[in-house]
């Protein structure tokens, strides 16, 4: 592919990414605006500890960390012309990140991606809106989590979460993440409410998630499967107009670790947006559920 190419290729994905930002209303944008900025503040350190120790094949992590962070400044220039005095708030952060100018990182990936395989990494955006936001997340559907994660520890899980999904970390490295930031502190109920019968509370001075990485990861895996569920509820949305019939299908995973209630909404099918039989439009159905939501219109298969 020529140079020319390459960067035209580029410069389209980026203007993707700038269309998706443009089209987010106030109240979303004031609630991703700091989310983009941690996550290209610690994209941009990545990268430079990545420039600083590549060898060899580590060179592809490298051209990792130039792409998202193309992706993130082009989202934060949409950001500051859609709104200046929100840009302002957050300037600060990512110049201390000792930003990468744009135009030279776009320069430089153009360049890098006849050594790779020609794709681009795109930001997921509105899964990370949709973990920042919290509007379906599963934690307050519960008595246990709501109380386990209030408030401000709430808040601060899903913007972890969002800025590890904007980076593309995995499951292990959102985990990680979790445990850096500790969790719920000091008397933490483990099993139930604290001060209900039968709860289970420990005192944990360094947080839950380095005490017990399997609450972290939990969560984690919770909540993003949460957030794709969601997306794809979006998607079964804007494709009703166009597929007449369109409707919503609850697929479980068919091994010996489904759970009862969830083999029993296997194949179940609604109208788009309509509650199955457990009250939920989508899974997860509870923690670590590996359901998923699919698209139905009749003639089709029921396997």
């Amino acid at each position: 592919m020529s140079a020319a190419l390459a960067l035209q290729r580029v410069e389209t994905e980026l203007a993707q990414t700038s269309a998706e930002v443009a089209r987010l209303p106030e109240s979303v944008l004031r609630t991703l605006a700091p989310v983009l900025a941690q996550a290209q503040q610690e994209t941009t350190q990545g990268l430079r500890t990545w420039l600083r120790d590549a060898k060899g094949a580590e060179r592809y992590t490298a051209q990792q960390h130039r792409t998202l962070l193309a992706h993130l400044e082009r989202a934060f220039t949409t950001l500051g012309a859609a709104n200046p005095t929100l840009l302002l708030a957050f300037q600060q952060s990512g110049t201390a990140a000792g930003r990468l100018a744009g135009a030279h990182l776009v320069q430089e990936i153009a360049r890098y991606s006849s050594r790779f395989d020609g794709r681009e990494l795109r930001v997921p955006l509105r899964l990370a809106t949709l973990l920042a936001m919290g509007s379906r997340a599963l934690v307050p559907r519960y008595r246990t989590s709501a109380a386990r994660y209030a408030d401000q520890v709430q808040r601060d899980l899903r913007r972890e979460l969002a800025v590890g999904v904007l980076r593309r970390e995995s499951i292990d490295q959102l985990t990680a993440r979790l445990a850096s930031i500790g969790g719920p502190r000091g008397l933490v109920a483990v099993r139930g409410v604290a001060g209900e019968p039968g709860a289970v509370v420990e005192h944990i001075g360094e947080g839950l998630f380095k005490r017990y990485r399997y609450w972290g990861e939990r969560l984690a895996r919770t909540e993003v499967h949460g957030a794709y569920a969601e997306q794809v509820l979006v998607g079964l949305r804007m494709a009703s107009p166009d597929v007449p019939g369109l409707m919503s299908r609850w697929d479980a995973s068919g091994d010996l670790r489904i759970c009862p209630r969830c083999a029993e909404l296997h194949g179940a099918i609604v109208p788009i947006g309509a509650e199955f039989a457990s009250g939920v439009v989508a899974p997860p159905l509870h923690p670590n559920c590996r359901c998923r939501l699919g698209a139905w219109r009749e003639g089709w298969p029921l396997v």
